[in-house]
Order: structure tokens, then C-alpha cells, then sequence
């Protein structure tokens, strides 16, 4: 391996952590933005149970870009793809245009925007190959652990399929607010059992690490 080979690859988890730093910060703020500018928020009503849950979704995704990027960016060791670089920023378009169509009247856009993006996001994850390298000869239980976890890519395709056909369903049918309502419930608790895949992954590492301390601690001879 030639030596420029080896500072890219050693360089490639600060490449993506400042590049999905700055995609995420970016959101936040659109986000924060949006919030106060929505009036039926704060108004008690079907529509602003909707509009809360559309809210919560779109900071959940932005949790999970934040924890799942930075945990595929710190377990890989590897030479940055075009895709690498591209994709965060693709991603970052698709969760502005999510944030902006949180409102009482884009329903419809709102969902097709999450399908769409949720889609991307899942080809994002399978071209990067976001696994977690674990050896099942030297750590066979974190390579057991990483395995029990969903598979983000397949997650995320369940997400923008169902948000699809909800949208179709909305512009053929009509989903009235209590549908709507629904709707954005479920896929609230899917949103939020999704950014927890990134978190239990980092909950397992942390584990894993505190038992090879105590390992090595008990193999030093007093």
C-alpha cells in the first residue's frame, strides 16, 4: 500500500465526521427555524397533533444522520468514494425539503418528500456499505451483537415505501387529519426505533471496550 494510500484511508472517519457536522448542524437549524413559523402547533387540534408528529420525525432523522454517519465514519478504515463525499449532501436536500413541507397544507408533499428521501438514504447506506467490521474469530460477541441490529438500508426502504403509498393514497382518496395523524404516529415510533439502531451499536462498542479492559486487567499479574 503506498504511503498516500494509507494517510487517505487513515484520514476517512475526519472526512465524513466534519462533512456530516456540518450537514447536520445545517439541518438543525432549518429545522429550529421552521418550528416557530407553523402557528398550528400551537393550537390544540388534530392538525397540530399531525404537524407535532411531522416535527418530531424530521428531528429523529436528523439523529440518526447524526448517530449512524459517525459510527459507519469511526468503525471504517478505508479510501473515500466519490459517493462519500456527494451523498451527505444529497441527503442534507432532501431533509431541507422535508423540513419546509412540515405544515398544515403540505401533507401531501410532506410525504412524498420522506418517501423519496428515505429511498435515497437507503442506496446511500448500501453504497457505502455502512457494516461493522468485526473479526467473529477474536470477538465473536460483538460480531453477534452487531448482526442482532437492523439493517438500516432494508429499514429505510420500509420507510419510503410506506410514506409512498400513503402519498398516493392521500392525493387518489383524500387521508382525512385522524388518518394523517396515524399515519405520522407510526412512523414517528419507526423514525425514532431506527436512530436507536445507531445508539444501541454504540452502547454495544462501549461494552465490548469496558470487557477487554477488564480482561487485560485481570491477565496483568499484581
Amino acid at each position: 500500500m503506498s504511503e498516500s494510500v494509507r494517510r487517505v484511508r487513515a484520514q476517512f472517519s475526519t472526512i465524513q465526521i466534519t462533512m456530516i457536522s456540518i450537514v447536520v448542524a445545517l439541518a438543525l437549524q432549518e429545522w429550529l427555524d421552521r418550528l416557530p413559523t407553523i402557528d398550528a402547533l400551537w393550537e390544540p387540534s388534530w392538525v397540530g397533533a399531525r404537524v407535532w408528529c411531522q416535527a418530531l420525525i424530521g428531528f429523529a432523522i436528523i439523529l440518526k444522520m447524526w448517530t449512524g454517519f459517525v459510527l459507519g465514519a469511526a468503525t471504517s478504515h478505508r479510501v473515500p468514494r466519490p459517493l462519500d463525499l456527494i451523498g451527505p449532501m444529497g441527503l442534507l436536500v432532501f431533509v431541507d425539503a422535508q423540513i419546509a413541507s412540515i405544515d398544515v397544507e403540505h401533507a401531501l408533499r410532506w410525504l412524498y418528500v420522506l418517501g423519496v428521501g428515505s429511498l435515497a438514504a437507503a442506496g446511500l447506506i448500501v453504497g457505502q456499505r455502512m457494516t461493522f467490521d468485526t473479526n467473529p474469530e477474536t470477538d465473536p460477541t460483538t460480531g453477534r451483537a452487531f448482526a442482532a441490529l437492523p439493517d438500516p438500508a432494508t429499514v429505510e426502504v420500509w420507510i419510503g415505501v410506506g410514506a409512498l403509498v400513503a402519498g398516493l393514497a392521500h392525493q387518489t382518496i383524500g387521508l382525512g387529519e385522524r388518518s394523517l395523524l396515524a399515519f405520522c404516529t407510526v412512523m414517528l415510533i419507526v423514525q425514532i426505533g431506527s436512530a436507536a439502531g445507531p445508539i444501541m451499536a454504540w452502547r454495544i462498542l462501549y461494552r465490548r471496550e469496558a470487557a477487554l479492559l477488564r480482561e487485560e486487567d485481570a491477565a496483568t499479574p499484581p
